[in-house]
């Protein structure tokens, strides 16, 4: 699976990972991105919470990592896209375009089969 979201100033994030301020701009469909971010299925719960890393707004983000089926994120991706406009790779955009800014719902099945992979550090 491809990932997006596992920037490296994210507690959760990946070091070698991009930078979320490198990121930041402008986005088309915005909210409709969000969304989808924030309603993919869960691949993995995990425990805590953490600021935002932009201006500690009031914010408290969850760690648990989402899919699609193809790609995986930090929920908080979700936050940080909504907020303060960080851009999604092309290639995701695309997707979520292709599916009408509507996850997949994916089975039981299907997500025990699936591995977070590159970009995950949880």
């Amino acid at each position: 699976m491809r990932s997006f979201g596992y920037f490296r100033e994210v507690p959760h994030g990946d070091p070698e990972g991009p930078s979320i301020h490198e990121r930041a701009g402008t986005l088309a469909h915005r909210s409709r991105v969000a969304y989808y971010l924030r309603t993919g299925a869960l691949l993995v719960g995990a425990p805590g919470m953490t600021a935002c890393v932009f201006d500690r707004c009031e914010a408290l983000l969850e760690h648990h990592v989402v899919t699609d089926g193809e790609w995986h994120w930090p929920l908080d991706a979700a936050h940080y896209v909504e907020r303060h406009n960080v851009a999604v790779p092309s290639d995701l955009l695309d997707r979520m375009r292709q599916l009408d800014f509507e996850p997949p719902v994916l089975s039981h099945e299907r997500l025990s089969k699936l591995q977070p992979g590159p970009g995950f550090a949880g």
